[in-house]
This record gives C-alpha cells, structure tokens and sequence, in this order.
C-alpha cells in the first residue's frame, strides 16, 4: 500500500523519546507508522502495543 499521512507530530520530548502525535487519519493494527522530517526518513514503529 502507498504511503499516506495519517498525522503530526506535535511536540517530541527528546530525553525520553516520546512523541505526541496528533492523529488526523485512521489507521489498523499491523500498520507500520513512518515518522518524517523535511522528507527524510526518521524511523518506522509498527502499530500496535502501548501507546500507539
């Protein structure tokens, strides 16, 4: 499946390597979140488990 923006990331605590992301799309379990900044890839967090 295609990329798409599910939301953004709007603050991110660094120290502890927490992001609060505000959700604008729906997405399922077993989806693979991709966060990006400026274009470039940052990393990849599977959906699922605590917090997300």
């Amino acid at each position: 499946m295609a990329d798409q923006k599910v939301g953004v990331v709007s603050h991110y605590y660094n120290h502890l390597g927490v992001a609060i992301v505000e959700v604008q799309a729906p997405f399922s379990e077993g989806d693979t979140l991709k966060f990006m900044k400026h274009g470039e890839e940052l990393f990849k967090q599977p959906r699922g488990g605590r917090g997300i």
